[in-house]
């Protein structure tokens, strides 16, 4: 097993690759304590710099770290698989997915995509649903579904990949008072 990437010695950050790392039982990151916070860091920043992972500014870190706790038990019990971007010890992308149960066995849900303020422009948000589209082959998944605020361009990043808009909800997310957007369904088919 393969140090720890948040423990690792060596150099600055910004002088090493970004690695996209599986993360979880099976994966070359552990779903461990270090990790965690890794992710709230990542997840506060990209919130605060108002990203659309589900908090608008000012972000309450406490609430974050809520959110956090059930993504990190998730993956511990494998409900969840998800992929890190990492520089150096830094965590700065995340994605998830989470396979259906039952009757939608076929099918999976892609959450929380993020990239740090810092690192976004450069590809890798590119990189992350590649590597969770990779996933969800490997899960012989055969549709996968995603939701999106509407007006910030990630149906259009989504397109892309293939997904498609098959539903939304009309101000179904308020990203401030008086600024109701659309949630956007997104679906891609194997």
């Amino acid at each position: 097993m393969s140090e720890h990437p948040l423990l690792a010695a060596g150099h600055r950050a910004s002088d090493q690759p970004v690695e996209i790392r599986r993360v979880g039982p099976g994966g070359e990151m552990a779903s461990d304590n270090a990790f965690a916070l890794a992710l709230l860091n990542l997840w506060h920043s990209v919130s605060e710099a108002g990203g659309a992972v589900g908090f608008t500014p000012p972000v309450d870190r406490v609430a974050v770290g809520g959110a956090v706790a059930t993504v990190i038990e998730d993956l511990r019990s494998g409900r969840v698989r998800a992929v890190a971007a990492v520089r150096g010890r830094d965590v700065i992308g995340f994605a998830s997915i989470r396979p259906g149960r039952q009757t939608q066995s076929h099918t999976g849900s892609i959450t929380q995509v993020m990239v740090s303020p810092g690192s976004q422009g450069t590809g890798i948000g590119r990189r992350l649903v590649e590597a969770v589209l990779e996933l969800a082959a490997e899960m012989t998944l055969e549709r996968v579904q995603l939701r999106v605020r509407d007006g910030v361009g990630l149906a259009e990043f989504y397109g892309r990949f293939g997904f498609r808009e098959v539903g939304r909800l009309p101000n179904w997310i308020r990203v401030a008072p008086g600024d109701d957007r659309d949630e956007v369904l997104l679906v891609k088919e194997f």
